[in-house]
């Protein structure tokens, strides 16, 4: 039987518990202990399949309007939007012992499903976003991810299962508290420690996110080899672009990598893009370093639409991110990822924003190069071409000159075809986008 405030007993399904890890069972039952987080593990596919059976849901489902807020801080006054529907939560099962939902599961011996595959496994992608989206749609979102990729082993890393949710950053605590015990305090690497503010303030915000927000992030960042998926909730007013950690977590795996996006899409002949991938599903860890983008099923196909009629509201949103005007659910935590911010990043604010903004570009452009894929293989012409479009006007905002140009150029040659072949929903009959695509072009 579960311990009280713990887990549910059916997430193996009645099959025999796998032996617990030695690293969970060397805490025992000792009831004051340091914070722990799991910051380069992932959860599968498989561990929020069953999720629901971790968490005793009767139904085998999440309430549909459960938030990821809401699933980490069920009915407590820490859930800054509304009481959960569940009777348990992440900080409830994970309080006594004061680790992660994974250490959790593993002191418990919940670590495979009744089939047996793995719930956890090394990280092998980074994923963005925000609390307050819906918990339904984001499990849905990095199924469908995996699935449009064929990917095998993936392995998600996600704040609320990998991180100590009883440990700040949260409002109830004094910014002096905060610490992961296995980071570093002394400073930066290669800082000169004499150069050091003695401002109490500046003290509290280097050590504040030193420890949560840099040298975490950049631990989990390394481990998934900077694969980061953005699951924005929607992709044209996406609501994580309006949270001040979803920018910051963009803006730092940006600035922390060189990432080379182009892939087959965006090679020097673009007018003809190469066949499908290989039926053969990929091992999770052989995608390359990038930003790329979790979308539902409805969420892919709104893109392709809102293309078609206005590719403009994605680039005005794009470089709308503005971390000045976005939020954060703890007031404290605005104040001091402004201040890093400022200090972090050589022009501040406004440099942290511009990697934000090319973080979520690059991400668009992954998701319309697939999107593209599927238009060439449907023989859709006019979702072809807003597709290269759109990667060509990605291309062009990340100042990628010679992939836009390519992206324009294919499109105009697939106008000038179908103009050709005629008909009423051929894409050359369209005055304003031939009149858009020409002065791309040019």
């Amino acid at each position: 039987r579960p311990e009280e405030g713990g887990m549910g007993a059916s997430g193996s399904k009645g099959a025999s518990p796998p032996p617990t890890s030695p690293r969970a069972a060397s805490y025992g039952s000792s009831a004051a202990r340091e914070p722990t987080s799991r910051l380069e593990t992932g959860v599968t596919l498989a561990f929020l399949r069953d999720l629901p059976d971790l968490f005793e849901v009767r139904s085998g489902a999440m309430p549909e309007s459960l938030t990821t807020e809401q699933l980490v801080f069920g009915k407590s006054r820490r859930n800054a939007t509304r009481p959960s529907p569940l009777k348990r939560c992440l900080s409830q099962a994970t309080k006594k012992r004061n680790w992660c939902f994974v250490e959790e599961c593993e002191h418990q011996g919940f670590t495979h499903s009744r089939h047996g595959d793995p719930y956890f496994l090394p990280a092998t992608h980074y994923v963005v976003h925000s609390w307050h989206r819906n918990w339904g749609q984001l499990v849905e979102a990095l199924e469908r991810y995996c699935e449009r990729r064929r990917l095998t082993g993936a392995s998600f890393f996600i704040d609320v299962f990998s991180v100590n949710q009883n440990v700040p950053p949260h409002r109830e605590l004094l910014p002096d508290a905060l610490a992961f015990p296995s980071i570093a305090e002394e400073g930066p690497a290669g800082a000169d420690p004499s150069s050091s503010s003695s401002s109490a303030d500046d003290l509290t915000a280097e050590k504040f996110f030193k420890t949560t927000a840099d040298a975490a992030a950049s631990t989990s960042l390394r481990r998934c080899n900077y694969r980061v998926v953005v699951a924005p909730s929607s992709w044209s007013k996406p609501p994580a672009y309006r949270r001040l950690w979803c920018v910051f977590e963009l803006a730092l795996a940006s600035a922390q990598c060189e990432f080379g996006f182009g892939g087959d899409a965006v090679n020097g002949d673009a007018s003809v893009l190469s066949s499908p991938p290989s039926l053969g599903a990929p091992p999770a860890d052989s995608d390359p370093p990038g930003f790329d983008l979790a979308l539902v099923r409805s969420e892919e196909d709104d893109l392709v639409r809102s293309f078609i009629a206005h590719q403009d509201a994605a680039f005005e949103w794009i470089g709308g991110i503005d971390s000045s005007a976005a939020k954060a659910t703890d007031k404290l935590d605005e104040t001091l990822l402004r201040e890093f911010a400022s200090k972090k990043f050589p022009g501040g604010v406004r440099l942290l924003d511009a990697a934000a903004r090319d973080a979520a570009a690059a991400a668009l452009a992954s998701a319309c190069e697939r999107n593209l894929r599927d238009a060439i293989d449907a023989e859709d012409a006019v979702a072809e071409c807003a597709m290269r479009a759109a990667l060509g006007r990605s291309h062009a905002y990340r100042r990628m000159d010679a992939e836009a140009s390519a992206q324009f150029a294919a499109e105009a040659a697939k106008r000038a075809e179908a103009a050709v072949e005629g008909g009423p929903n051929a894409p050359a009959a369209d005055a304003s986008a031939r009149a858009r695509c020409h002065v791309n072009l040019a």
